[in-house]
């Protein structure tokens, strides 16, 4: 290998050019984790955060992968499951982001931030007793766990705004993309999060493969 290294490639190395035999090599697959709470927390060191245009945002990750298995999507096919991060380690992270690196912004890069709402709640609840209110958001899925109670405790976390995937306001498209939306729980999601004071956006998927004028039109309704 270049460099003259020598031995088999670490295991989740996809691929590397031998420098002798002028090919491909691969290594052994790498198994996922289950725990994610042994990763380190993102080290700025060096970064001129001061100089970013939008001053004072970071980006977080608390979770691996997806819920759903939308038929459009490939989410499994890079995260093969979902994992999360434990709502401790989560808001470690935060206050270090707060404290250390003078964060007043997250952007959770999530897939999807509520993924688990039991460790969103909890997540939020910790937050809020350490008095940590930075403004945040990140992408979320549509599901009937998001409560107005629950919106209560996101906005009191300093969520400022949620990007749904709803995709169609076709009940018949969703189900063509194995979504697992309900429509009429979707219409009350997004007027509950209105109610709470978050922002959203709203992703829109047109010409899905048996998507007709009419199912397009009830979207544009």
């Amino acid at each position: 290998i270049d460099g003259g290294a020598t031995g088999s490639l670490p295991a989740g190395v996809l691929s590397c050019r031998s420098d002798q035999e002028r090919d491909i090599v691969a290594g052994a697959p790498r198994p996922l984790s289950r725990d994610l709470d042994w990763l380190p927390f993102p080290d700025f060191s060096g970064l001129p955060l001061d100089e970013y245009r939008d001053r004072g945002r970071l980006p977080i990750f608390s979770s691996r992968g997806c819920v759903n298995r939308c038929v459009f999507c490939i989410e499994r096919m890079i995260w093969e499951r979902y994992r999360f991060r434990g709502a401790a380690h989560i808001v470690g992270e935060i206050d270090n982001d707060v404290v250390r690196w003078g964060a007043d912004k997250l952007e959770f890069n999530d897939s999807l931030f509520n993924g688990n709402i039991r460790n969103l709640e909890e997540t939020c609840n910790r937050m809020a007793s350490a008095g940590l209110a930075p403004k945040w958001g990140g992408e979320g899925i549509i599901r009937k766990e998001i409560t107005p109670a629950l919106l209560a405790k996101l906005k009191k976390a300093g969520c400022g705004y949620i990007t749904y995937g709803l995709e169609s306001a076709s009940q018949r498209v969703l189900d063509l993309m194995r979504k697992g939306t309900d429509i009429s729980i979707a219409a009350r999601v997004v007027h509950d999060t209105h109610e709470a004071g978050i922002s959203q956006k709203i992703n829109i998927m047109v010409g899905f493969p048996g998507e007709t004028e009419d199912d397009f039109q009830k979207t544009l309704d």
